[in-house]
């Protein structure tokens, strides 16, 4: 969460980051990190949600999120 909170209080465009404090309280309220994703489809690709709803469920979403990070560059 605290990375969440870093990216949505210095995101390179303001819509970023309410996109991405839209995720964090998502986060923070119990939702998982690819449904709160989902929720902003102008952000996040369905490949991105995709990528990371199966590194939550495969124990791997640290892995995910690189990879992500990634392809965005």
């Amino acid at each position: 969460n605290t990375a969440l909170d870093a990216l949505a209080n210095r995101p390179p465009v303001p819509s970023y980051g309410r996109a991405l404090a839209d995720v964090r309280d998502r986060v923070a309220q119990g939702r998982g990190l690819a449904d709160a994703m989902a929720e902003n489809p102008g952000f996040f690709s369905p490949d991105e949600v995709g990528a990371i709803r199966a590194g939550e469920r495969g124990g791997f979403l640290p892995e995910a999120m690189m990879a992500c990070a990634a392809v965005s560059d």
